[in-house]
């Protein structure tokens, strides 16, 4: 984490810990926020430095609530796009309870394979750089903090740095951890990606 420039910046930021004492499978699915949520949004605030800016959110409860946290009078706007990988039939189900060959064979090929009526990696990706692509398009902030979930970070990470995705999980992302690139960079690459597309 960095932080702190003076440069317009883009931040991507994952939401906090949330209580899931029996190992559900989750994505898309909503879990409670832990009790240390209040010291958590505190600590982001001094990792991320001055403030405020506009925020672009995930409308789940655990990615608003933070957004709610962290509001000023700055804009906040949500995009769906933004949501966690949809594990389909698998959400809210106990991991030790999806069938083990079915769950090998999506994790030998995640990125283009995906969860019964889920999605894969590849489109979460997809939608994920869609959706800041858009947002950049159509206003100009000069700074802009995304509030969303690890899978989101990764896949814009690997999108940012020229990653293959099926490398995506070798980037370790903690609650409450945050990557950051500047905006110019941002825009820049994503209009490579639309002018090759």
């Amino acid at each position: 984490m960095q932080g702190r420039c003076s440069q317009p910046q883009l931040y991507l930021l994952r939401h906090t810990k949330v209580v899931n004492p029996n190992h559900l499978c989750y994505g898309q699915a909503e879990l409670p926020l832990a009790t240390s949520f209040q010291d958590e949004v505190l600590l982001i605030k001094k990792n991320l430095g001055p403030w405020p800016w506009p925020i672009l959110s995930s409308p789940s409860q655990r990615c608003l609530q933070l957004a709610y946290a962290m509001q000023t009078s700055q804009e906040l706007e949500v995009d769906h796009r933004l949501l966690e990988l949809s594990f389909g039939q698998w959400e809210g189900v106990p991991w030790s309870q999806i069938d083990r060959s079915t769950l090998d064979r999506w994790a030998d090929d995640f990125v283009c394979g995906s969860p019964p009526e889920g999605e894969s990696f590849l489109a979460l990706q997809q939608r994920v750089v869609n959706a800041i692509s858009d947002y950049l398009s159509s206003h100009d902030p000069k700074n802009l903090l995304v509030i969303s979930h690890a899978g989101v970070l990764r896949a814009f990470y690997c999108f940012m740095n020229d990653w293959q995705l099926s490398d995506a999980f070798s980037k370790e992302i903690a609650f409450g951890d945050f990557l950051q690139w500047n905006l110019q960079e941002v825009s820049a690459k994503l209009s490579k990606q639309s002018s090759s597309l």
